[in-house]
């Protein structure tokens, strides 16, 4: 097994040798410019035969170099491959060194300085090329120099005598020099080597983010695109039905209906899931981060899944006394919300779901644990990605998309809550949460929904939506509250009906987007509050996934997502309108 710098260490080693290969005909038409100029300069000299040889033998070492390079081996080098080729282009460089130094060595003449002249010229002209800048592979090199130069040197001391010996030192010093330059331009290739491949990764890294970005641009649009109209149905079936609820008397009617809810309820909670996901991560969601009653935020969340648990057969018990925490109380109730209903879901009957509520190292801690299956240890870490969903064994496939834990992950990492898991399979599972902490001076009263039966004051609601059918079912709704209701299907309608009429509205209900190129909701509420009052109270349903909090901010106006559930658009009516001094029962 290799280790991950000996895996590195071979793949330079594969470019250098392609490198190496690639620059063969470079390299011979070099050295075949060296061989006609030391021809030229022997002929000259009066040694024609001589001259003849030398040509026709280093001549044919240049072919068998380029041979050797192309055919050896015939394909692409692979990390397969290429080892071989290396091999044997140093057994090509020793060979080219030897038959270099033999016609140096017959060249030499101690009563004839220009022999020694010509000599020296092919053994240097050889040599030097593997010490310039880009000679690509340090062991050819200095089998080549050692074939080359050492032989020349030893004839060299051999065959001369006198002071001419002492210039073999000269050619000794140069080889040293020629290995110590060597090294260095080894370093510098594999550096360039190196550089070359980081500028490949990264410019691959590059396009590959431009591609991540450029797909997650497409989803957003996608969805952005998409999330209004598939939330419109689901926004009007939640208002028809709760209208239909008030109207229904017989038990086995409400059943039905309750039924009709459940699925509708199902299809929105699976909408939100995916909505929610894109939203955290796009960073449109903003905590809006303050000190809190965790006590107080858990209570409506206890009651409802006290209730749940009851139908289910489980039991449901809960220790919460009074801590306080920093967080925001919307997503934490999402938090908690959403692993409840998973102990709920996986736990069998009988069977046992604890929610505890405490202070650990001066740090409110939520613990939530079940009785049911556990989560085995080697999947733990996929139970937060996204559309994971485990089926214990001996239960059958629950629904859902698998993003509930996805969106925990996210919303607790937005919160700054330190998040863990404990579980092992047969053995249950235990989440704990641990929040910032605040102080109890500073913190502002939770005020708990309440769910009024009827408005008595009769406020006066303007209902803008481009689609009939959400139009439709928000005026039933809004009027068995007791509410009195008009319906526009954009701003230009309301404002000649607000221009006409002797009455403010007592609240402003508009959608976000009002159909393709026409009104901007945020437009449509500056334009009638300029006709009703700028005090106006307003609520803003949208089913864009994009962060529009900002764009809103001191602007007075409440923002919904939709699907909007008939009790949160109660609560929210009840708010505004005790804001503005509307009372109501």
């Amino acid at each position: 097994m290799q280790t991950p710098e000996q895996t590195d260490a071979l793949r330079i080693e594969l470019e250098q040798a392609r490198l190496l290969r690639a620059n063969v005909v470079r390299s011979c038409l070099f050295v075949e410019a060296v061989i006609i100029y030391l021809t030229i300069m022997i002929v000259a000299f009066g040694k024609t035969e001589f001259a003849a040889l030398w040509f026709c033998v280093a001549s044919a070492m240049v072919a068998v170099t380029y041979g050797h390079a192309r055919l050896n081996p015939r394909g692409a080098l692979t990390a397969n491959n290429y080892r071989r080729y290396l091999r044997g282009h140093i057994v090509v460089c020793s060979l080219t060194g030897l038959i270099w130094a033999a016609f140096a060595c017959l060249q030499v003449d101690g009563n004839d300085l220009l022999s020694l002249f010509v000599a020296s010229n092919m053994v240097f002209a050889i040599t030097v090329g593997g010490m310039l800048p880009g000679s690509e592979y340090r062991p050819g090199f200095i089998a080549l120099a050692s074939c080359t130069i050492l032989p020349f040197a030893a004839y060299w001391i051999y065959a001369l005598d006198g002071g001419t010996q002492m210039a073999a030192i000269g050619i000794i010093l140069y080889y040293l020099f020629g290995i110590m330059v060597s090294g260095q331009t080894d370093r510098d290739t594999r550096d360039g080597i190196i550089a070359r491949r980081n500028q490949a990764l990264t410019d691959q890294l590059v396009e590959r983010n431009k591609q991540i970005e450029k797909a997650s641009e497409e989803r957003t649009r996608f969805l952005a695109a998409t999330s209004h109209d598939l939330s419109q149905p689901l926004h009007a079936q939640g208002f028809f039905i709760e209208t239909l609820r008030n109207e229904l008397t017989n038990g086995r009617q409400k059943e039905l209906l309750d039924q009709i809810d459940a699925t509708r309820q199902g299809l929105s909670d699976l909408l939100r899931g995916i909505v929610d996901i894109t939203r955290i991560d796009s960073g449109a969601v903003v905590p809006d981060v303050q000190p809190v009653d965790v006590s107080a935020i858990l209570s409506p969340l206890l009651q409802q899944f006290a209730t749940q648990a009851e139908i289910e057969g489980l039991s449901f018990e809960t220790e919460t006394p009074q801590v306080f925490a920093k967080t925001d109380p919307v997503l934490l109730s999402r938090i908690i919300a959403n692993l409840l209903s998973n102990a709920l879901r996986y736990t069998p009957v009988p069977g046992k779901v604890i929610l505890r509520l405490e202070t650990a190292e001066n740090r409110p801690v939520i613990e939530i644990a079940d009785t049911g299956p556990g989560i085995p240890k080697d999947l733990q870490d996929s139970v937060f990605e996204e559309y994971v969903r485990l089926t214990p064994t001996g239960q059958s496939a629950k629904p859902g998309l698998g993003l509930g834990l996805s969106i925990v992950k996210r919303l607790a990492s937005l919160l700054d809550i330190e998040l863990r898991l404990d579980s092992a399979s047969g053995q249950g599972t235990r989440w704990l949460l641990a929040l910032p902490e605040a102080h109890a001076a500073a913190v502002i009263p939770h005020e708990r929904p309440q769910k009024p039966a009827s408005f008595d004051a009769a406020p006066f609601c303007v209902v803008i939506d481009d689609m009939k059918p959400v139009r439709d079912g928000m005026n039933a709704l809004l009027t068995s509250w007791g509410c009195r209701t008009y319906t526009a299907a954009n701003g230009l309608q309301a404002a000649k009906l607000l221009s006409a009429s002797a009455q403010s509205p007592d609240i402003l209900l508009v959608d976000r987007r009002l159909g393709a190129g026409l009104d901007d909701g945020v437009e449509v509420i500056r334009q009638l509050r300029d006709l009703a009052g700028q005090q106006t109270p307003a609520i803003l349903m949208t089913g864009d996934i994009a962060n529009i909090e900002d764009e809103v901010s001191g602007l007075g106006i409440q923002v919904m997502l939709k699907p909007v559930a008939p009790d949160d658009l109660r609560n929210m009516l009840r708010k505004l309108l005790i804001s503005s001094d509307k009372q109501f029962a």
